[in-house]
């Protein structure tokens, strides 16, 4: 509602002014109170996130440290059971060696054939006898069913100790690596860090 200014008397102007004047004083105080909550918000929203991101980089830092320890300790713990582990299939291969006893004093040993008394027949036998075995190709389901069946009773196996026992089947070195290659390429075998192997999901 608007007022006509023009008829109001000198009295009743000044009593507008003053009440203009006091709203404006009122309007004055609001907006000023407005400007310092809003200043106090800032500052809170500014500590906030300064104190956020100091703490996410020091989170960070720690899962650094706490993955690399992990790593560590994984490695450290697959090569220490690597080295038990061919330790005692070591020990295991030496209790299974037969002794044999010296020949007692009283007992004379029994003469060696010479080369010269021997037939030919014998000596093809010896021949044959200390031929070393044929050395096979690494077909990889074969190879992969030996491994599997080295692997029976235990969950891995190092890298030297699956080398030595393959070998030992007729393997060369060779066969050997190009077979293991592609056997962990194809995921049949997973290779763990400290030169262990484990069989795979497949």
């Amino acid at each position: 509602m608007s007022i006509d200014i023009s008829k109001l008397s000198a009295k009743e102007l000044f009593e507008l002014a003053r009440q203009k004047e006091q709203e404006e004083q009122k309007q004055a105080e609001f907006n000023e109170h407005l400007n310092k909550l809003k200043q106090q918000r800032d500052e809170m929203l500014g500590k906030f996130k300064r104190a956020l991101a100091k703490l996410d980089g020091e989170i960070k830092q720690l899962q650094t440290q706490r993955d690399q320890l992990m790593s560590d300790h994984d490695q450290d713990l697959s090569r220490l059971n690597g080295e038990i582990e061919e330790t005692e299939e070591r020990v295991g291969d030496l209790d299974a060696l037969e002794l044999t006893e010296p020949p007692k004093p009283s007992e004379k040993p029994a003469a060696k054939s010479t080369e010269a008394s021997k037939t030919k027949t014998e000596r093809e036998d010896e021949k044959e006898q200390t031929k070393p075995p044929p050395r096979k190709e690494a077909d990889s389901e074969e190879l992969l069913e030996e491994i599997k069946t080295l692997m029976r009773s235990r969950e891995y196996i190092s890298e030297s100790l699956l080398k030595e026992r393959l070998r030992g089947m007729g393997y060369s070195s060779l066969n050997l690596t190009k077979g293991l290659e592609k056997l962990t390429k194809e995921k049949y075998l997973i290779r763990k860090s400290g030169g262990s192997y484990i069989l795979g999901k497949k």
